[in-house]
């Protein structure tokens, strides 16, 4: 027999994720927006996270932002992600994340793992969930 829940019962709450990139590509500028919640149901955490900011230094194909709770496993092998929408320079384009090897970190990166633009507006919305211990 299955379980049934409604995850928009779940009592979501936020946190403020640390974001930055590969190389040294940075997050910031005007306009920055973010969005991050999260829910957690036994081991199980729903996260939800957009961000919209401006680029800046040198171009990387890697923005990475640090989860609400720890993952229960993670290793150079991890397979954890999923796909997600990326928007560069005004442009949304498909996108995949995955979870780092410490298991506090997400690499979010474009679908062709191409640069993001440097001095540029970009956005990504991701969502997902994990096993925590």
């Amino acid at each position: 027999m299955g379980v049934s829940f409604d995850i928009a019962q779940l009592p979501w709450q936020t946190w403020s994720p640390t974001f930055d990139a590969s190389a040294s590509m940075t997050w910031s500028g005007s306009p920055t927006t973010v969005i991050a919640r999260y829910a957690q149901l036994g081991k199980t955490v729903f996260f939800e996270v957009n961000r919209y900011a401006t680029t800046g230094g040198t171009p990387s194909p890697i923005c990475r932002f640090t989860l609400p709770i720890v993952a229960a496993f993670a290793d150079a092998n991890s397979t954890l992600g999923g796909g997600c929408a990326v928007a560069v320079s005004g442009s949304w384009l498909g996108g995949f994340y995955y979870l780092s090897s410490n298991g506090s970190t997400v690499n979010v990166l474009v679908f062709d793992q191409r640069n993001y633009d440097g001095a540029a507006t970009a956005q990504i919305n991701v969502s997902g969930c994990y096993e925590v211990a």
